[in-house]
């Protein structure tokens, strides 16, 4: 059975995401960027499930939970900040769920699932692959959290699961959604990599860069700066990650002949 879903962000990139991850399911999504949209295509249409960013351009969302709590109609809300505070807030308004930014695709399947009873064709055609150690990756994504303009770098299994991740604690001072909204793109483009010939990939916006690369045992290393990095800069980060070398490994400085 076909489920209809609204799908209610402000951000663009976000909704597009969403929908490439719900449509293929048999999923029928709509979207809107507002409170308002989101009023008005609710007036149209009765969705079977809401997924609704907590921050909108003209209210919050938690407005729309209150509204709906009494039509039988349940909110999935979504947020790129999720402490006690908000989970309280969510709870109390009655929504059906909360889900943090950024999310994986086989996270928000199960989350869509849970919420429409879990049914078979709409449950994750794969369960989320368990994290494996990495030990010198962590090593080297630790070590990247100090970098200048380092926004964050995440690693990814050949499976499509997060083995190990870092975020930059000096960066530009980007806010939440927008490193959401790059961190999807660039696992986006980690699944491109994955099913085509070429080694890497290079992604330059406004605000930002993003380089992907292919690692030899398969999984695909994504680092995003800001853009006052230059390119050359991010590409060596990324080479420090996925190289790391030990201190021990260090060629010694030889003076008058000695070795």
């Amino acid at each position: 059975m076909t489920s209809k879903l609204l799908i209610v962000d402000d951000s663009l990139s976000v909704r597009k995401a969403i929908e490439r991850i719900l449509g293929p399911q048999g999923h029928q999504t709509r979207s809107a960027a507002s409170l308002a949209a989101a009023r008005a295509a609710l007036d149209a249409e009765t969705p079977d499930l809401v997924l609704c960013d907590l921050i909108l351009p003209d209210g919050d969302g938690i407005e729309l939970v209150s509204e709906l709590r009494g039509k039988g109609v349940p909110v999935l809300c979504i947020s790129a900040v999720v402490d006690g505070g908000v989970r309280e807030r969510v709870a109390a308004a009655g929504a059906a769920g909360l889900l943090a930014k950024p999310f994986t695709p086989a996270e928000m399947l199960a989350a869509v699932a849970a919420q429409l009873g879990g049914n078979g064709a709409h449950a994750p055609a794969h369960a989320p692959v368990a994290p494996r150690r990495q030990p010198a990756i962590e090593r080297s994504l630790e070590a990247a959290k100090d970098w200048a303009g380092l926004v964050f770098a995440v690693v990814t299994a050949p499976e499509g699961g997060e083995l190990a991740g870092a975020r930059g604690v000096s960066s530009s001072g980007m806010n939440e959604g927008r490193t959401a909204e790059l961190l999807q793109l660039g696992r986006r483009m980690a699944s491109e990599l994955r099913s085509g010939t070429v080694q890497s990939m290079v992604l330059e916006a406004y605000d930002a860069r993003l380089i992907v690369e292919l690692l030899p045992e398969g999984e695909v290393l994504v680092i995003c700066v800001s853009s006052t990095v230059l390119l050359g800069m991010a590409l060596l980060y990324a080479r420090r990650i996925h190289r790391p070398v030990s201190p021990l490994s260090r060629p010694r400085r030889s003076f008058g002949g000695a070795s």
